[in-house]
């Protein structure tokens, strides 16, 4: 699981990469009009860019552990009929239980 949610936060980082560019490759922030971005900015957005993509990885990856978790404690069934199983009874936030343990 933890293998997964890595690849998935680093393809979430690849994303934010390219939704900052331009359909030419340039930067956003590299119009001729905008001043040069801060050194603050440029040492910082990499720590944010990765805090974002690895919370977006968990914010996804989570309910699927979870209901593979209830999935083996259960013996088996269709994933598809125990997530929906688990929203119809206990809500949406059943999919996020133990999130603040990660």
């Amino acid at each position: 699981a933890m293998l997964a949610q890595a690849s998935f936060a680093g393809q979430a980082l690849a994303c934010l990469h390219i939704w900052s560019q331009e359909p030419h490759g340039r930067s956003t922030m590299s119009t001729p009009t905008a001043t040069a971005p801060s050194g603050v900015w440029v040492a910082s957005k990499p720590f944010i860019n990765g805090g974002l993509a690895a919370s977006l990885g968990i914010s996804v990856m989570n309910p699927v552990d979870v209901v593979k978790t209830r999935l083996q404690i259960a013996g088996g069934g269709s994933p598809i009929a125990m997530a929906r199983s688990m929203v119809a009874q206990q809500g949406v936030s059943s999919l996020y239980v133990g999130l603040t343990a990660q």
